[in-house]
């Protein structure tokens, strides 16, 4: 199981951890599909900006669960300890991900469907294209 590294904060984790972190802050609480698919998110605009899984993790606003005022942020270097079975889980997932092609149709962005208010890039965009539901969450591309 791959645990924070001890003593450092968050933006100078390892990357193997931090695909853990953002599975388990964004998804933890959906299947392991889901779990998947916001790796392959992260991948998809690794891919499309030419920056590493830690540039892409780290990125301001991107990912909402590595802000600093979600209650998400709190909760990651001690998600291990505070939540083992859905740490596990995430653990599995992110090492299952290189043995696995993108389920996703290229998305780059994802959020839950029971978001109030949605965010503006997604449905009703002009330029949104959906690709899926799963769990509780949107997937597609944004412009």
């Amino acid at each position: 199981m791959v645990k924070p590294a001890p003593g450092l904060p968050i933006g100078d984790q390892p990357e193997e951890w931090l695909k853990r972190a953002v599975i388990f802050g964004e998804a933890r609480g959906e299947d392991n599909f889901t779990k998947l698919c916001i790796l392959w998110v992260v991948h998809n605009r690794m891919m499309e900006h030419n920056t590493t899984w830690k540039q892409e993790i780290l990125k301001p606003w991107a990912f909402s669960s590595f802000n600093h005022d979600d209650p998400n942020s709190a909760k990651l270097l001690i998600g291990y300890v505070a939540e083992p079975a859905a740490w596990s889980a995430c653990d599995a997932v992110a090492e299952l991900f290189v043995h696995t092609s993108d389920p996703t149709g290229g998305s780059d962005h994802y959020y839950r469907e029971d978001m109030d208010p949605p965010p503006k890039w997604g449905r009703g965009h002009p330029d949104w294209k959906e690709r899926f539901v799963t769990g509780k969450m949107v997937f597609g591309k944004c412009p």
